[in-house]
């Protein structure tokens, strides 16, 4: 993913730096060395590993557990297919559930005030729910087809559910996306661009064998209204940054 990809050249399982806090005045506080190693220990049962602090971990630091999930389902697309990548996949749809269950969910957002104050966190949700489509479409395209029939609808499910934490917002208290900039523009890229290359795949022509299927047209019907939303989410950051612009334009 673009932005980790810009900001750290290092292997992830090199990088040791812990997760952030809200404050550091505490000896504990200091001593909080819980980092990327810990979150995806699966083996960890303990209520203190960072896989499973989402009730207590700040804002920032949620949003920093988010794009580091969606980094590495990002980057699991560049590698082939094979058992290993396979068990890799799974234990990361496996980390992100277990801390989304952990996670607070996001309070009403109906003033601009309140949108703007937890944009971080909704954010952060949009990314979870993002990393986990993009882990489905891993899972589909490394499988036989046919093999695994549930999961198209994994797919949309979870694709409609980060865009709907983007409509949570723009329905409330932040129609134009004031809360949404640079960062945010970068991280929904991943999943909108996977999610119009797999609009792409349901209408190719080994796919239209199968047009007739009301479930096929259905699903494809979700996929084409899904990548449409986020167009228009682009248009509207567009309006303030040329970058929103550019995807708008790309997905289009």
């Amino acid at each position: 993913m673009v932005v980790l990809e810009l900001i750290t050249g290092f292997n992830e399982e090199e990088i040791s730096t812990p997760w952030p806090r809200e404050d550091y005045s505490s000896p504990e506080a200091l001593r909080d060395d819980r980092g990327i190693a810990d979150f995806f220990d699966l083996n960890n049962t303990s209520p203190t590993c960072s896989g499973v602090s989402g009730g207590t971990d700040s804002d920032w630091c949620v949003l920093v557990k988010a794009i580091t999930v969606q980094h590495r389902a990002a980057r699991q697309f560049e590698i082939a297919p094979n058992a290993a990548t396979t068990q890799r996949n799974s234990d990361l749809e496996t980390a992100t559930v277990r801390y989304m269950r952990s996670l607070r969910p996001v309070p009403s957002m109906e003033s601009h005030e309140t949108a703007l104050r937890y944009a971080t966190l909704n954010l952060a949700w949009t990314i979870l729910y993002a990393t986990l489509c993009l882990c489905y479409i891993k899972k589909e395209v490394d499988s036989t087809p046919g093999s695994q029939p549930g999961l198209p609808d994994q797919i949309l499910d979870t694709a409609e559910k980060a865009y709907d934490h983007i409509e949570m917002a723009m329905n409330g208290g932040d129609p134009d996306l004031e809360g949404y900039e640079l960062l945010a523009v970068a991280c929904w890229a991943d999943l909108a661009r996977s999610l119009a290359l797999y609009t792409l795949n349901l209408g190719s022509t080994r796919s239209r064998i199968r047009s007739k299927d009301p479930i096929f047209i259905t699903r494809a019907g979700r996929a084409r209204g899904l990548t449409d939303k986020f167009v228009k989410a682009y248009e509207i950051i567009g309006k303030r940054t040329k970058v929103g612009k550019h995807f708008m334009l790309v997905l289009e």
